[in-house]
């Protein structure tokens, strides 16, 4: 799963990271699973997208960001 994270231009190409998930199955309870990992470092951009919901021609508004 790509992770765009912006910031650093001067990462090496594979430097180590730690890669988990969390899992809340109860409330107060979490499971952590974890692990130290190289991963790829490659060019990339932040795609940001806007959708209209509920525009009328000629007045107002809302727009939706993904």
């Amino acid at each position: 799963m790509p992770v765009i994270v912006g910031g650093y231009a001067d990462l090496p190409g594979a430097p180590q990271a730690q890669v988990g998930v969390e899992i809340a199955p109860f409330e107060g309870e979490i499971v952590k699973i974890a692990r130290d990992q190289a991963v790829p470092v490659s060019e990339g951009a932040l795609v940001v997208g806007m959708a209209t919901d509920e525009f009328i021609r000629g007045a107002t508004g809302k727009l939706k960001r993904g």
